[in-house]
């Protein structure tokens, strides 16, 4: 059977499983056999995934699962996200938001591995919420490479998505194992279908001074929409890419570059660039929000 998740559309045989190593063929239908197996749940705030535009200051029921679509080189996560082994809890979709609302958090954001490989189950936690009209917020962050159904149907349930980018087409494949394009369509349609987005970029060693790239990418956002917040991510080698990486500063460069034409640049892994993790208002340029002393700074009627 072929897999649509995500564009590898794995061909599946009877009782195997497709290259994400959670979908499998059950009885010749596709199933993912983790779905609610939970490998990590934390309570944190939300500007960790990052997230600086979606509730800040605001604090996330984490939850993470099995598997990913990605097998990405330098993975933090690697031990849950290209494992099915993890020491993992169930819990059916009504007891995730019971936890949340125990836990007395803004929203439940589903992290750590590649959310959309399960999205049916991630459907059943939103229409739960929607059932018992709580405020609980449903939020994703999402390698992006998935099929256009599903996420146009996570859309139906998600308030916000952070997108991760890691590179061009050459390091999609030479480091992650996918290609560009489905991500970049991902991000488009989470924008047509109204759905509040951040995208996270990753700047390999290889891309921080690969002006080419980066030019393309900034242009390419800001005619999507110039107010898309962009987190710019350190790169720490880890897992099996222990590369020297650069020197941080030359992140501040980078973030210049994209702030010439993007309204929010942020640098959001690495302290000690407290400017470049502020809000600043995109009409009048004061200071909206000190994330070093966690306040709101400007009451001016444009920064509301």
């Amino acid at each position: 059977m072929i897999c649509d998740i995500c564009p590898h559309n794995c061909k599946i045989s009877l009782g195997e499983s497709g290259k994400c190593k959670v979908i499998q063929n059950v009885d010749n239908k596709l199933e993912n056999v983790y779905a609610g197996l939970c490998s990590n749940i934390a309570v944190e705030p939300i500007e960790k995934r990052p997230f600086y535009h979606f509730l800040p200051g605001s604090k996330f029921l984490s939850v993470g699962g099995l598997g990913c679509s990605f097998f990405c080189s330098y993975c933090q996560n690697f031990r849950v996200s290209q494992s099915t082994s993890a020491k993992s809890v169930l819990y059916n979709p009504k007891q995730i938001v019971d936890l949340a609302e125990e836990r007395d958090v803004a929203g439940i954001v589903f992290t750590y591995n590649e959310p959309t490989l399960y999205h049916e189950y991630i459907e059943e936690v939103g229409h739960e919420i929607k059932r018992r009209c709580s405020d609980l917020k449903l939020v994703l962050k999402t390698n992006g490479f998935a099929s256009f159904r599903v996420i146009r149907n996570l859309c139906l349930y998600v308030d916000a998505f952070n997108v991760d980018l890691k590179g061009d087409n050459k390091d999609y494949q030479d480091v992650c194992g996918g290609w560009l394009e489905p991500v970049l369509e991902s991000i488009q349609l989470i924008l047509q279908m109204g759905v509040r987005l951040e995208i996270s970029y990753l700047v390999l060693p290889s891309k921080i001074d690969d002006i080419l790239f980066n030019v393309y990418f900034r242009n390419w956002l800001a005619d999507l929409t110039p107010d898309v917040p962009v987190h710019l991510l350190y790169f720490y080698p880890f897992h099996k890419m222990l590369v020297p990486s650069y020197r941080p500063s030359k992140l501040t460069d980078l973030a210049d570059i994209f702030r010439e034409k993007m309204n929010y640049v942020y640098i959001s892994n690495h302290f000690g660039f407290e400017k470049y993790r502020n809000t600043y208002c995109k009409m009048c340029g004061e200071l909206m929000i000190d994330r070093k002393n966690g306040v709101k700074v400007c009451k001016k009627e444009c920064c509301g």
